[in-house]
């Protein structure tokens, strides 16, 4: 009963922090924006997503009518709702993770608030939304990964998790792929086993369940753009 109690306490305060990154994501996001209205960059990259966010207004298509290697998220975040919205939610989500992180650090309070206090002020004055927006999912699996990985069907559950976000962000959940794997061989098992077979077997056992668990989380895309005639 205590234990349940200290659970729903603990995910009820995760909850209000997702509450108030999520009300930062908007307003960082919008600032970003009106910055970027105010001092227009004319470098390559700077076109190349001027240029998606038009074909993306115009109603062209990823994929079957334009080249474009980031996924559904990024592409139509400006102009429909329901990514707007998720792509908020899941910047948000990985800025909740990160602070949560860094409040577990230390047990001093002041040392708390200056590290989030700086991280905060690094992210808005130099990271940025859009950078932030694109990384922090595989931030978030770095962080998240060594703690979940420790059985087999978590391991299968994130990779049908990665799988599904590959429709959405292609490079961010090849990343996250990426990391768990790392997650996997020097975090988990132990340095003292390497040079066992029971270590390799168990890894490449591992591995192999998060790739087809990731393979089959990518199967509702590749659905859906044979549907609609995108591929």
């Amino acid at each position: 009963m205590v234990k349940t109690k200290i659970i729903k306490n603990r995910l009820f305060s995760f909850f209000l922090l997702f509450l108030l990154c999520f009300g930062g994501i908007i307003f960082w996001r919008r600032a970003d924006a009106r910055y970027a209205q105010a001092h227009p960059s004319y470098g390559f990259d700077a076109q190349n997503f001027e240029l998606w966010r038009w074909t993306a207004q115009q109603g062209i298509r990823p994929y079957a009518d334009v080249f474009y290697p980031y996924g559904y998220l990024f592409y139509y975040s400006n102009t429909v709702f329901f990514f707007s919205i998720l792509l908020d939610s899941l910047s948000a989500f990985s800025l909740c993770v990160l602070l949560h992180r860094l409040w577990k650090a230390t047990d001093f309070s002041l040392v708390r608030y200056v590290l989030i206090g700086t991280l905060l002020v690094f992210l808005y004055r130099f990271i940025g939304f859009d950078v932030w927006s694109r990384y922090g999912i595989a931030l978030t699996a770095a962080l998240l990964a060594p703690t979940l990985i420790q059985k087999k069907r978590v391991i299968v559950v994130l990779g049908m998790v990665y799988g599904l976000l590959f429709g959405l962000v292609q490079d961010q959940s090849i990343y996250a792929v990426l990391v768990t794997e790392f997650a996997l061989f020097f975090v988990l098992f132990p340095r003292n086993v390497i040079f066992q077979f029971s270590f390799w077997r168990r890894f490449f056992t591992s591995s192999l369940l998060l790739a087809g668990s990731f393979a089959v989380g990518c199967i509702p895309f590749f659905v859906f753009l044979r549907q609609s005639n995108q591929v």
